[in-house]
């Protein structure tokens, strides 16, 4: 088989001696082979977490509702999540919900202690779990953890968080998103 620049993909030539017209659009270019106006680039516009594609498949950026481009380590907006939950005692309690088949991404966490108890505060993967983070709770103070990555749980897990010592009232909130 030969390569026929007149025809280069094959099809089948035709027998009619007319010629051709091409129609063309805003994004015609010159003799030149430039362009005679401005290529628009856009994305998707997205308020949930898409499905993962297939490794090698092409892909084109995602924005959110106003067209602001969705970069890492954050997700669009609709998938932002914060909870703050009080601990009185040592009983595990859920600190940010599971969503579906989705992972929790924490990416902050402030502790306020309004007692006389220091207390090692641990944040888990599940209610119960195993440790994903450690804090502390000075009494009568606070500790503010901003992470420089974002801390993946497990896929449809809820985030926990558990005292290590009862104190009058230990306030956790968290940060983080939902995603793949």
């Amino acid at each position: 088989m030969s390569y026929n620049p007149q025809n280069p993909n094959g099809a089948a030539a035709s027998t009619s001696s007319a010629p051709v017209t091409l129609a063309t659009d805003q994004f015609s270019s010159t003799t030149s082979g430039n362009l005679t106006k401005a290529l628009p680039i856009g994305g998707k516009a997205i308020t949930a977490e898409q499905a993962a594609i297939t490794a090698g498949y092409n892909t084109i950026p995602v924005v959110d509702k106003v067209g602001k481009l969705i970069t890492l380590p954050f997700a669009n907006p609709e998938q932002f999540i914060y909870n703050n939950v009080p601990l009185t005692n040592t009983t595990a309690v859920s600190l940010l919900p599971a969503s579906g088949s989705l992972k929790i991404y924490l990416t902050g966490l402030v502790i306020v202690n309004t007692g006389t108890a220091t207390s090692l505060i641990t944040v888990t993967n599940g209610v119960p779990g195993g440790a994903l983070l450690y804090g502390i709770a000075p009494a009568g103070g606070g500790h503010t953890i901003t992470l420089p990555s974002p801390l993946a749980g497990t896929a449809g897990a809820a985030l926990g968080v558990q005292a290590g010592t009862a104190s009058s009232t230990i306030y956790v909130t968290a940060f983080g998103y939902y995603g793949l």
